[in-house]
């Protein structure tokens, strides 16, 4: 998504004007050594985005770069702020007021506001915004030099900047992710992890001067230089702060009241999340703190503690991190992914239509139509059971192993049938159920729920006479379309 001035549309920026030669270096020249980031890997969308970048205005220097970081708050009751890194190394304000339209220079709007010097930071630098006390809004950066700056807004007037750094600088790595936080009711934290690897703070009481500690509050070395911090109240009177570590673990250290910075303690286990990644971290209720952490398997994983209690890092009868979302990537853990243990099916039907089934394990029941020459994999049918709801594979022990054991009828006086023996209940794999769909509307029309019978892998239904036989480990065969 590009925006644009509209008093400026059509002056061309000399700077990314093209040439055909320089098309054709494109990868080379634009995609490699400017921004590869801004640009696509196919040529044909290289070209388009090269000739539209020719027209972007010079006077647009607050357009960040794609998926730079982002941060809001709110400035007052009334105001919403957000804050992000231009093209010219500024911080830029981008704000709404009264649910009216945001500053984004269209319609004859104003544009956003820079709220810092250019060439401050790098271009993709991380930006924080938190409240110094009531009437008071502040933007934190790590600049060019290493040292966090801050600017500031009181009330609803004109954003200030300090001529230098709130911590000294070359304490982090340029651009490096940073967190604010209050610690009581009276002062205002900001953190960074430094070069050395440890998390540094420095603070402010009500509106006076800031100031830094000589240290880290952590040991050195506990987090990859600049990783990803994050902060929050776990209490009224602590305050905590947040990161992954070298050994991919999450860590905690906290402060109580206006006391010391407690040693980080280890609240998940070695390896979990990459090192350095972000941690969001939110209260669930009025006793409760979540963190939420990517893992390197892909999943969403949370940790919690309740009443200022014990995380749930899964030392002595403390529950694991728990994995919020089923399908995840192979990375770190092949098992957890969704394997297909029984082959996908295949049915041409009368009429001339065809289609291909495929039930993986721990995934949804799926059709794909088959098109003469290829799978119309962009459109596939998920199956549902009888309520309505996408049926899916259990996701139980041993990882939902192993699957769906698939089936299909032809009738040619009738539109026929999708078998499927799966597996269950979760966590108890040995048993199973009989389900039948219909074969291009992908509801489910009958099973044999109430009579489970012991699961036999890789032992589909047999389809012959117009009814599906199944024989099963119970030493029965189950029979689908006798009347």
């Amino acid at each position: 998504m590009y925006l644009l001035d509209r008093g400026n549309m059509g002056k061309l920026d000399q700077a990314h004007a093209w040439t055909s030669a320089k098309l054709n270096s494109l990868p080379l020249d634009m995609v490699q050594t400017e921004a590869p980031e801004d640009y696509a890997a196919d040529k044909v969308a290289q070209k388009f985005q090269a000739a539209f970048d020719q027209y972007v205005p010079t006077g647009s220097p607050y357009l960040p770069h794609a998926g730079a970081p982002v941060a809001a708050a709110p400035q007052g009751a009334n105001q919403l702020d957000a804050f992000a890194v231009g093209r010219d190394g500024a911080t830029y304000v981008y704000w709404e007021t009264g649910g009216g339209p945001w500053t984004d220079g269209t319609s004859g709007r104003r544009g956003p506001a820079a709220i810092t010097p250019a060439g401050l930071a790098p271009t993709n630098a991380h930006v924080a915004a938190a409240a110094q006390g009531s009437n008071q809004l502040d933007a934190f950066v790590v600049g060019k030099d290493g040292g966090v700056h801050v600017a500031w807004v009181v009330g609803g007037g004109a954003w200030a900047t300090a001529p230098g750094p709130i911590t000294p600088a070359s304490l982090a790595p340029p651009g490096a992710s940073v967190a604010a936080a209050a610690q009581g009711a009276n002062q205002l934290d900001t953190f960074v992890v430094g070069k050395d690897g440890g998390i540094h703070v420095a603070w402010v009481v009500g509106g006076g001067a800031w100031a830094t500690a000589p240290g880290p509050i952590t040991p050195a070395g506990l987090a990859p230089p600049g990783a990803c911090v994050t902060a929050a109240q776990q209490n009224a009177n602590q305050l905590d702060a947040f990161v992954v570590g070298k050994d991919g673990a999450v860590y905690v250290t906290w402060v109580v009241g206006m006391g010391q910075w407690a040693p980080p303690a280890q609240i998940t286990p070695r390896g979990l999340a990459p090192p350095g990644s972000c941690v969001a971290v939110a209260r669930q209720s009025a006793s409760q703190m979540d963190a939420f952490v990517t893992g390197v398997n892909g999943a969403l994983f949370l940790i919690f503690e309740i009443a200022d209690g014990h995380w749930t890092d899964g030392t002595g009868t403390q529950p694991a991190p728990a994995a919020l979302d089923q399908a995840v990537w192979m990375k770190g853990c092949w098992p957890c992914w969704p394997h297909i243990h029984g082959p996908p099916v295949f049915a041409a039907f009368p009429g001339g239509r065809a289609m291909i089934y495929v039930w993986p394990e721990k995934d949804h029941l799926k059709a794909y139509r088959w098109l003469g020459n290829k799978v119309d994999s962009g459109h596939p049918v998920f199956a549902s059971d009888k309520g309505g709801q996408l049926v899916l594979a259990p996701p139980g022990p041993p990882f939902g192993m192993p699957g769906v054991m698939l089936a299909v009828s032809v009738d040619p006086a009738a539109s026929g049938e999708m078998f499927g023996s799966i597996a269950r209940p979760e966590g108890a794999q040995s048993k199973g159920m009989l389900r039948a769909f219909d074969p291009f509307s992908m509801k489910e029309i009958w099973n044999n729920a109430g009579t489970d019978y012991d699961f036999v892998k890789f032992v589909p239904a047999m389809i012959a006479g117009g009814k599906a036989f199944l024989p099963t480990a119970s030493n029965t065969v189950i029979v689908y379309g006798l009347r």
